[in-house]
């Protein structure tokens, strides 16, 4: 990776200064020229939250651009959608009972035993830092049904990707030991941008319905899984297809990168100075040559008129296994009663002895399955044969970003992947996150079993990791020109 030099060095030795007995430095007393010792002083030293902190900017301090409007497009169906269909909160789930091994959830309370940790804030040495107490991600076991992601890109994996990430330890979570670890609230460390071109994405050629796309509504996103290549070597042919969608990052990375998987997450993960967004996409790249996993996250932000076309694609993918798991979820039901009432009648038969149950009434018990209207949308999806571009300018509004190294940001939160936070949110509308909430905090797998591990209204959401230091960079028009506007060659 190219050197960065830090530029802040020498300031931060001039600026150390000393509050109330206490040696602050730089990074801790002044944000990108904003003095904030004072909003920390009121704060209680001895538990902090940074959950409801939130970090004093102004837009000269934060360098973030300001959004422009989306174009304005036809929302088909829009008058259907009604923000009063849904929930305006949606429950914790409960534990379950015998939780398996790997069962992780996103609980902040000082009582949770499956948690990311309830964050308090301490001083070490010089400098105040956030700390996670009973941080309990730490000690998620692997399972088949928790890691076997994973294992795909070990020594004893399969296919293209086999032995990509041997040198990680993935069986190992690092959740609470590791270092760099993911998401960050993004602020300048100082460091200048080395990249001289933007990420330059390919779509591939696979359709959102087809086989070569899995749409998953799992406990902690909503993903969409691609296939792999055959072969790494995409200059051999044989590597070509099937193709998802790949691309060249900047500063060295050399060669493509294919998609390994996109998760939406609801809230936000990333913050930018201190600010919250509503929902991120996550795009996770994998780059054998580096055997390190770049990862694009476009933020979204909610306003009143802003549906977004292209991310509907996905929802509507989404919202069609719910439905499908949800008919499955009835069937399951029918089967069960029907079992009920059958046992019911031999046992009544038994003791010579009419059942009151009306087994005809079972048996005419109906679930989504049964509903020509489900069957219709069954075809409609079918017959869906939309690409989703996970970097359509819908999408992807900006070619500028933030970076930095960071981590996988749920268990096991392994250190292997370059963040590129695109600076400017994508637009989408009330009706679009609601929806979102809905599919993903209350999904019920086929066999009736809530399957959401959110925690009240944080989501499913890993609370913001102390930065220790890292470096944190931001790419703008002064430092390349968007590929647009070069010169064709």
């Amino acid at each position: 990776m190219t050197k960065r030099i830090k530029w802040s060095s020498f300031l931060v030795l001039i600026l150390s200064t000393s509050v109330k007995s206490r040696s602050w430095s730089k990074i801790d007393i002044i944000q990108n020229g904003v003095d904030i010792r004072e909003d920390y002083l009121e704060q209680d030293r001895t538990e902090f939250d940074p959950f409801d902190y939130v970090f004093p900017t102004t837009p000269e301090a934060s360098g973030a651009p300001g959004t422009t409007p989306i174009d304005s497009r036809p929302c088909e169906g829009c008058d259907e959608i009604n923000l009063q269909d849904y929930p305006e909160s949606y429950p914790t789930n409960p534990v379950p009972s015998n939780p398996p091994r790997g069962y992780f959830n996103y609980d902040v309370s000082r009582t949770s035993r499956f948690g990311p940790g309830y964050p308090s804030y301490y001083q070490y040495g010089n400098e105040f830092r956030v700390k996670y107490e009973n941080n309990a991600w730490g000690s998620v076991e692997k399972t088949d049904k928790f890691n076997y992601y994973w294992d795909e890109f070990s020594d004893n994996g399969w296919g293209a990707w086999k032995s990509v990430l041997a040198n990680h330890n993935m069986d190992q979570s690092v959740c609470s030991s590791g270092a760099n670890q993911s998401p960050i609230d993004i602020r300048l460390s100082g460091v200048a941008c080395v990249e001289t071109h933007q990420i330059r994405h390919r779509p591939g050629d696979f359709r959102i319905q087809g086989s070569n796309v899995r749409r998953q509504i799992l406990g902690s996103k909503l993903r969409l899984l691609y296939d792999r290549r055959p072969c790494q070597d995409l200059s051999n042919e044989a590597c070509k297809e099937p193709d998802p969608p790949f691309a060249d990052f900047p500063n060295g990375w050399a060669s493509d990168a294919d998609v390994l998987h996109i998760d939406f997450k609801v809230p936000a993960e990333h913050q930018i100075y201190g600010e919250k967004f509503d929902a991120e996409m996550q795009i996770y790249h994998l780059h054998p040559g580096r055997r390190l996993m770049p990862a694009v996250s476009i933020l979204f932000k909610v306003e009143t008129n802003g549906h977004n076309a292209i991310l509907q694609i996905a929802i509507d993918a989404f919202q069609h296994e719910y439905d499908v798991d949800q008919a499955k979820c009835g069937q399951h039901k029918k089967r069960d009663r029907k079992l009920v009432s059958d046992f019911h009648s031999a046992v009544m038969r038994g003791n010579n002895t009419r059942s009151e149950i009306d087994n005809e009434a079972w048996d005419d018990f109906s679930t989504d399955l049964d509903d020509p209207a489900f069957e219709q949308r069954e075809r409609n999806a079918r017959q869906l044969t939309e690409k989703f571009h996970p970097y359509h300018g819908d999408l992807m509004r900006t070619v500028y970003f933030y970076g930095y190294d960071g981590s996988l940001t749920e268990p096991p939160c392994t250190e292997i992947v370059s963040w590129f936070i695109m600076d400017e949110p994508a637009i989408i509308s009330p009706q679009q996150l609601a929806q979102m909430k809905h599919i993903l905090f209350t999904h019920v797998d086929e066999q009736c079993e809530k399957t959401s591990l959110h925690y009240e209204d944080r989501g499913v959401a890993r609370p913001i990791q102390d930065s220790n230091g890292r470096m944190v960079w931001h790419c703008t028009r002064s430092h390349f020109p968007p590929d647009s506007e070069r010169p064709s060659s």
